[in-house]
């Protein structure tokens, strides 16, 4: 074997070497890459799965607290007013009491009349601004007792 051949056959060895580093660098780095964009997309996953989370937390605890307002207003309400009503109708001359007891289940259907249209009032379900006003308008100015005004605005 001459020098020459001997040369050639190392560079050959070399240049596969060579070869073979840079495609391995290739998939090293493909697959670096490859495990960054995964890696990204875990923690993007895992922070949107936390804020839905988050906003699951919120929404259980506004129904919470809006069912301990409903209790509330029921206990305190339309319950005082039927368990009045009660003693009023078992006293021994309830026959005068009547039209008392009357204003009073008149008054505890309304009562629950306005908790039952304050859960689900059909102007929201409807999306409509301009009856939403209105309406809003309409029941302050009853639960105020104030004279209704034409608004020309609404």
């Amino acid at each position: 074997m001459n020098l020459t051949q001997t040369i050639e056959e190392l560079e050959d060895i070399i240049r596969n070497y060579i070869t073979y580093f840079i495609v391995f660098d290739i998939l090293f780095f493909a697959v670096l890459f490859v495990s960054v964009l995964l890696l990204i997309r875990f923690l993007k996953s895992k922070k949107s799965l936390k804020d839905s989370n988050e906003y699951l937390l919120f929404t259980i605890k506004g129904q919470e607290e809006e069912r301990a307002r409903i209790a509330r207003e029921l206990h305190d309400t339309i319950a005082q007013d039927l368990r009045y009503c009660r003693t009023l109708l078992e006293k021994k001359n309830c026959a005068e009491n009547i039209p008392e007891a009357v204003q009073l289940l008149g008054k505890s259907l309304s009562d629950v009349r306005l908790i039952s249209y304050n859960l689900s009032p059909a102007d929201i379900t409807k999306r409509d601004l301009r009856a939403n006003l209105v309406n809003f308008c309409a029941s302050m100015a009853q639960t105020c007792d104030v004279k209704k005004k034409v608004f020309t605005f609404l």
